[in-house]
């Protein structure tokens, strides 16, 4: 048995806020919906990264969304990125800024309007190769 992808599928208070910052913040285009007239999911992507967005589920409101753990996404240039991603966020969006770590890892993290955490990370190493070269 062979496990080809996996895709995050995430609910979310405002399904179309949802949709506006995933499209704004890293480019991702809606590849699929559910209904098509009114839909309540959406399947985005992004360089070949897909992540699904639900509706929440009436039954599910009086429950906080979210999960204990975190998004990780390994970018090919993570300080491109930060700037990036640091001019569209609030700043209270963001969870920490671009910072190395002693595990070798330059990361930051930011939360999405569903208080969803994602961490964003490059080996130290291949960041400050990028850096040498420009």
């Amino acid at each position: 048995m062979v496990l080809t992808q996996l895709i995050p599928s995430i609910e979310s208070n405002d399904l179309q806020g949802s949709i506006a910052f995933y499209r704004s913040l890293f480019g991702m285009e809606v590849i699929g919906t559910y209904p098509a007239d009114a839909p309540y999911w959406v399947m985005l992507e992004k360089d070949g990264v897909q992540l699904m967005i639900t509706e929440r589920m009436v039954s599910n409101m009086a429950l906080e969304t979210g999960f204990t753990g975190s998004f990780y996404v390994y970018p090919d240039d993570i300080e491109a990125l930060w700037v990036t991603i640091a001019s569209k966020v609030n700043p209270e969006q963001i969870a920490w800024p671009l910072e190395v770590f002693d595990y070798g890892m330059m990361e930051f993290a930011i939360k999405d309007p569903n208080g969803y955490l994602w961490r964003f990370g490059q080996d130290v190493e291949i960041a400050q190769m990028k850096i040498s070269a420009n």
